[in-house]
């Protein structure tokens, strides 16, 4: 008898441990620091809206886009946020939305709760949890979490018990309508169960699906109808009216078109599977999900439940559309998986009621239960110890303050100084110098992408791809100075090297400040100008005595910078002191790696790649660096193996990798497979003009001339800078018979490089082909 009480107390003990585990994880997901990029926005304009009492409707934060028409359902949120943080400041915020998303996710557990499989509840809803952990930052978002699972917690409860609790949706429309544009989810949800209900109620639907009892029909379902309709009105009762759901199919359409936009999109708005097969490393806890959900469907197949499925299907899309909605999808799978489990007809086959068959059952438990909470403790360990090192300092993950990835020290350097004028800030940076330096200062853009609308987008986007546009872009808008991320690319070296007319006057890991170099400046720049060769290392700090050492993220930061500007030796010293700080960071040594690669160093860049591959075997950039010495040095099958190691079905495909495979065929003389590689990598990036141009080389030897000629055309485009792609040109054109373009193509190779002995020695051929036409007074050939 004792021992019985003992086994049964010791089985309270491990369900309570089991309901305590999703909530440990969400506060170890939570309680971070602010690392939102649009916080400050929203900071500033709920600032705004208590000061003047009046709605935002048009842009006033820069000076690109005043003017234009603001969508901001934002405005009950920002307001709040502003609240929140002038009284209880930054921690405030991160208790509140803490506070919040453990408050949906409690809506969201009591939704599918039995007694009888709470084990069941727990493991899925735990892996819901792992899968939406990505998305707890502070923004409006949040807030929509506690919407949705208050909408299903609603819905389900209608749908099976027929509650009059239903009739609160309409407010919570209005609410939600005020503070995320979000809102139009819930309309989604309820739409989508009206479609699902109507079907089953009027059409013959397989096996039992007809017979679900939580299926509206006749005057429940009306009644449910009805409350759909006054969400649609409630909806309207906002700053903007109708106009709402305008913004809402602006977002939908935004998110299909952004990376066309934004030339590679923001990266909480691209499909989870956009460059990854679905095999591959990443996303475990999604997809683990969407492979439970599908399994009940199955075991319910007799008694599923349409409307349910419709929701999984809607919700599915919508997840695979853009990584920000799997947390949406998270939730609506486990209360669509749970409620398939509580349905089926038999858990498991109830054990024999004996003593020994009670205590296997209890030993299973308890074997779930300690690995569930096992997993649960070392993941929440791995986050609340994770932290980075940033310029000499230590930064933690976890904690109740500002994040130090803002460019504030910039932003002070900016203030104190006064530098004025027009400023040209990075996409990440507009919002925090709207917080800190609004109204006396105006910015470029900020995420706020409806005011500034989509060919503003894709010009900001150009004027860092294309060289050509930065003039265009200094006479159209007047620059004074710019706020870059460090690492900017082609924009950052550009300023770097014109010294004539633009100087760097403060940089840190964060970002840098360029000014013009006018006499205006000569005081600011003789005190302040950075010479980035000789910067100084920063400290290196001791870090011995942590269990698990920092990150080095400034270190990849300055070194990746340095690289760009070829500063190698620079860019080596910030490498080791990354290794100094954490010698287990596996990127670190590919980095050194290539510079020694570049350097003519083969045997240390291949013993560097090699304790890199033995660190992390995922990092693809370090097994394409080693395949490709190894195709340098002709060792094919070597290089090949590797390259075939690094692509899908279980790791992502690389476009630079399909290129180097490409490459290797193309000298073994399988064309066809060849130009298979070089179209699967233009198809992952069509942005490389060496992928058109290695394209073309392959369609040259198929004969394939005016196939040719259009990629090297492509190539052309992309980089018109490059000789060698004019010769090619050139000899398409001399093999087609266009004389007269072929001598065009190959004296602009000549005006470009004037030694390239390509173009030299195919000018000289064309001029016998053309002196031989002349003499026999034969046509020029002008095929297509």
């Amino acid at each position: 008898m004792k021992v019985h009480l003992f086994i049964k107390r010791i089985g309270k003990v491990i369900k309570a441990l089991l309901f305590l585990a999703p909530f440990i994880l969400i506060l170890a997901f939570s309680i971070r620091n602010i690392f939102d990029l649009d916080i400050w926005v929203h900071l500033k304009t709920g600032e705004y809206f208590l000061k003047n009492l009046q709605f935002v409707r048009s842009d006033f934060y820069s000076y690109t886009a005043a003017g234009n028409l603001w969508f901001n359902p934002h405005w009950l949120f920002q307001t709040t946020v502003y609240l929140i943080h002038r009284f209880w400041g930054f921690a405030g915020i991160i208790i509140v939305k803490t506070l919040l998303i453990i408050s949906s996710f409690i809506v969201l557990f009591r939704i599918g709760y039995r007694r009888e499989s709470y084990l069941w509840n727990v493991i899925v809803f735990l892996i819901a949890i792992l899968a939406a952990k990505d998305r707890f930052y502070e923004r409006p978002e949040f807030v929509s979490f506690l919407f949705i699972a208050v909408y299903l917690a609603l819905i389900y409860s209608y749908r099976y018990k027929r509650t009059k609790f239903i009739f609160i949706l309409p407010f919570l429309q209005i609410l939600w309508t005020n503070l995320h544009a979000f809102s139009f989810v819930g309309l989604g949800i309820i739409a989508v169960f009206l479609v699902g209900d109507f079907i089953s109620w009027k059409v013959v639907l397989p096996q039992d699906w007809n017979k679900n009892r939580a299926v509206l029909k006749g005057k429940d379902y009306f009644v449910f109808l009805k409350v759909f309709l006054l969400c649609i009105l409630a909806s309207v009762i906002n700053p903007f009216g109708i106009k709402i759901f305008g913004f809402s199919v602006y977002l939908l359409r935004f998110i299909a078109n952004h990376r066309e936009i934004l030339a590679g999109g923001i990266s909480e708005l691209i499909p989870p599977f956009y460059r990854t097969h679905i095999l591959a490393p990443g996303l475990f806890y999604y997809k683990v999900l969407v492979a439970i959900t599908l399994a009940t469907f199955i075991i319910r197949y007799k008694r599923i439940d349409f409307s349910q499925l419709l929701l999984f299907l809607v919700f599915f899309h919508l997840s695979i559309a853009a990584i920000r909605n799997i947390v949406l999808f998270s939730m609506i799978s486990y209360a669509i998986c749970m409620d398939n489990i509580n349905d089926f007809p038999v858990y498991f086959r109830r054990l024999p009621a004996t003593r020994f068959f009670n205590f296997l059952r209890f030993l299973t438990r308890a074997a779930i239960a300690v690995y569930v909470f096992g997993l649960v403790f070392f993941t929440a360990r791995e986050e609340v110890l994770f932290s980075y090192y940033l310029g000499g300092r230590l930064e933690k993950k976890f904690g109740l303050h500002a994040s130090a990835f803002y460019p504030e020290k910039a932003v002070d350097f900016i203030l104190k100084n006064g530098i004025k004028g027009n400023i040209f800030n990075s996409f990440g940076f507009g919002s925090y110098f709207i917080y800190r330096c609004y109204p006396e200062r105006k910015v470029f853009i900020d995420g706020r992408t409806s005011v500034y609308g989509d060919d503003f987008l894709r010009y900001y986007a150009d004027v860092h791809l294309y060289p050509a546009l930065f003039q265009h872009m200094l006479d159209r808008y007047r620059i004074d100075y710019f706020l870059l991320d460090i690492n900017s690319g082609g924009l950052f070296k550009r300023l770097y090297t014109d010294r004539e007319n633009w100087r760097l006057v403060f940089f840190d890991y964060t970002g840098a400040v360029f000014v013009k170099n006018i006499p205006e400046n000569n005081n600011l720049i003789e005190r302040y100008e950075v010479d980035l060769e000789n910067l100084p290392l920063d400290p290196a700090g001791d870090y011995s005595h942590m269990k698990r050492r920092p990150f080095p993220t400034s270190c990849f930061a300055k070194g990746e910078l340095f690289l760009s500007l070829g500063l190698n030796r620079r860019a080596e010293e910030e490498y080791l002191l990354g290794l100094r700080i954490n010698s287990k960071a596996a990127g670190l040594y590919n980095n050194i790696g290539t510079i020694y690669q570049k350097e003519g160093k083969l045997e240390e860049a291949i013993s560097l790649y090699k304790k890199a591959r033995e660190l992390d075997p995922r990092l693809v950039n370090t097994s394409l660096n080693l395949g490709s010495i190894y195709q340098a040095r002709g060792e094919m099958e070597k290089a090949l193996e590797i390259y075939k190691g690094i692509l899908p079905p279980f790791n992502m495909p690389n476009a630079f990798v399909y290129n180097n495979i490409g490459e290797i065929y193309r000298q073994k003389g399988l064309l066809r497979k060849s130009l298979a590689n070089y179209d699967r990598a233009i198809a992952l990036e069509p942005s490389q003009y060496e992928f058109y141009y290695n394209r073309g080389l392959v369609l040259v030897d198929m004969g394939e001339i005016q196939l040719a000629l259009d990629s090297f055309r492509k190539a052309r485009d992309l980089q018109p800078e490059l000789a060698i792609i004019y010769n090619n040109l050139g000899a398409c054109y001399m093999t087609l018979g266009k004389y007269e373009r072929a001598e065009e193509e190959f004296r602009r190779a000549l005006d470009i490089e004037s030694d390239l002995a390509e173009a030299k020695s195919n000018l000289e051929k064309l001029k016998k082909l053309m002196e031989e036409h002349q003499s026999t007074g034969a046509p020029e050939r002008q095929k297509n």
